[in-house]
């Protein structure tokens, strides 16, 4: 019972934080993902100069978001690690 008591605090003590942004920010990439390809879809409507500079508007922003979830990825992993080394001990 002990154990199990000890593991539940060391378990409390994780932080979420960087899961919950990466989950935002996944979020924020598939809208943009979507609203990229229904555009793609419609390319014909719109003039060719326009549909590139949303696309490429669309592409930094898909980048930004990965430069963003890349140390949050970093940060889950090792909240992950921690995770797995208090369910062993």
């Amino acid at each position: 019972m002990g154990d199990a008591r000890v593991k539940a605090e060391l378990l409390s003590g994780v932080d979420l934080a960087p899961v919950d942004a990466l989950k935002a920010l996944k979020q924020e990439a598939d809208q943009l993902k979507s609203r990229r390809a229904s555009m793609e879809a419609l390319k014909g409507d719109f003039a060719e100069p326009v549909y590139r500079r949303v696309d490429a508007d669309y592409a930094r922003q898909l980048e930004s978001i990965e430069k963003k979830a890349e140390p949050l990825r970093q940060q889950a992993t090792a909240e992950n690690g921690e995770i797995v080394a208090a369910m062993i001990d």
